[in-house]
């Protein structure tokens, strides 16, 4: 379970306990939390550059498979069938790349790889 995860969990239980002042300091908490999530990103980014740029003869992954458009996402869909996902727009879109989005909150999921985000309302990572 990830830390947004447990947040979210934590965020459920306030709503059904009712107390107002519990509910603003979470939202605070969300905010700040939200912040954080923003600035690990934008040193993902970094990192990733710096790297390219330290060790050009590593290229990124390509698909093993086909990729498909689905709930607005991009799906890698394996040989054996599997489906993955879902994948960055941005990259597969930009470069053909995959790239997997990480859940950042509720509907909300982030590349890694460039930072694009995006709200997947009732899409479960596979």
């Amino acid at each position: 379970m990830s830390a947004v995860d447990r947040f979210n969990r934590v965020v459920d239980i306030a709503k059904k306990l009712g107390d107002v002042e519990l509910k603003q300091a979470l939202m605070e908490i969300r905010k700040d939390l939200q912040q954080l999530l923003a600035e690990n990103q934008k040193l993902r980014v970094e990192v990733r550059k710096l790297r390219e740029e330290l060790y050009p003869e590593e290229k990124p992954h390509k698909p093993k498979g086909e990729v498909r458009f689905e709930r607005g996402a991009y799906w890698l869909v394996e040989d054996d069938g599997q489906k993955r996902g879902p994948m960055c727009t941005g990259c597969w879109e930009t470069r053909q790349h995959v790239h997997r989005l990480l859940r950042q909150m509720q509907d909300f999921f982030m590349c890694p790889e460039c930072g694009t985000v995006m709200r997947l309302p009732g899409v479960e990572p596979s």
